[in-house]
């Protein structure tokens, strides 16, 4: 082991766990290595646990419902941040509504598809979030995504609308 990174005490614990593993798999071949415990009493606390606290309950409701909630809760909140900039939650719930309007009048129905091609920016959380309020469902693509890829992407989804930004427009 690297005694730089780690000392006797972690190495043996991981020894230990590799020891614990091969026991279990020679017991029975057909375990999956992911589903064996490695952690005994004497390793005490579940590292996660020990990494984020006590168990939280699962978020209820959508996207939409939990971005709603932090509107109404801190509207002139920074929503995004980025170098010296930010975007308010009111005024990324703003942009949003304006996304879906567009949206909709460009034609996408509930349930419709949305291609949104684009660099990672606000207006991209924007588009987002507005193709959810029109009742669509989206597919990210990458803007450093090969068109040839973006192509079949595409084809396959067949989206009732694409989103565009400036960098990406040029390449379809």
């Amino acid at each position: 082991f690297n005694a730089a990174m780690f000392d006797a005490a972690a190495a043996a614990r991981a020894a230990g766990h590799l020891l614990t593993l091969l026991d279990a798999l020679l017991a029975d071949a057909d375990a999956m290595p992911a589903k064996i415990a490695l952690l005994g009493p004497a390793d005490g606390p579940e590292p996660l646990a020990l990494a984020i606290g006590a168990p939280q309950p699962a978020p209820t409701g959508t996207v939409l419902d939990a971005f709603r909630r932090n509107v109404a809760a801190a509207g002139g909140a920074p929503a995004l941040a980025w170098g010296a900039r930010s975007l308010s939650y009111d005024a990324l719930d703003a942009a949003s509504d304006a996304f879906a309007a567009r949206l909709q009048a460009a034609g996408l129905r509930p349930g419709g598809g949305v291609a949104i091609f684009a660099r990672r920016t606000a207006e991209l959380v924007a588009a987002i979030l507005g193709t959810l309020k029109a009742g669509g469902y989206f597919v990210p693509i990458s803007s450093d995504t090969p068109v040839e890829r973006v192509g079949m992407i595409l084809d396959h989804v067949e989206p009732s609308c694409v989103v565009v930004d400036q960098t990406t427009a040029s390449r379809l």
